[in-house]
């Protein structure tokens, strides 16, 4: 294996600059590759909860459910509503965006750093969340208060 990888970087370095030579993709997911199985479980709550989020604030979703928005979700609007959420940060126009909109475009931004946690992928993600409901996410308790 490493005899092939070193003759694919030899081809692209030898070629031409002028030429668009690559290679092929490497991804690094760092669900699989940095976390812990504590960590995953923990990833795939929170990658749930950010869909449910996403989808309660859907202006476009109508009667579909979660289940079914899910399934029908398109990574390029995802993609498309995280760069108007870069942009708005990057001209600071938070105060000028309509607040339901600043939500929509805050939640694609918030998916999209998950997506690229993972593979960068919508479809992966979508994989590591089915089958489990929205509900999931609610789980959480606050400890118990210590007395000192």
């Amino acid at each position: 294996m490493a005899d092939y990888d070193n003759k694919a970087f030899g081809a692209m370095n030898a070629a031409d600059p002028d030429m668009n030579i690559t290679g092929g993709a490497i991804d690094y997911s760092k669900f699989d590759m940095d976390m812990s199985s504590i960590a995953r479980k923990q990833y795939k709550k929170t990658l749930l909860k950010a869909f449910n989020n996403a989808y309660k604030g859907d202006p476009k979703k109508g009667k579909l459910s979660f289940g079914d928005w899910l399934g029908n979700l398109k990574h390029d609007y995802i993609k498309e509503r995280s760069l108007a959420f870069d942009d708005v940060r990057r001209n600071k126009l938070e105060d000028t965006i309509d607040p339901g909109e600043y939500s929509v475009i805050e939640s694609a931004d918030i998916l999209n750093s998950l997506f690229n946690m993972h593979t960068g992928r919508l479809e992966d993600s979508r994989d590591l969340v089915e089958g489990m409901s929205p509900e999931e996410t609610t789980d959480w308790k606050p400890a118990p208060l210590r007395r000192p």
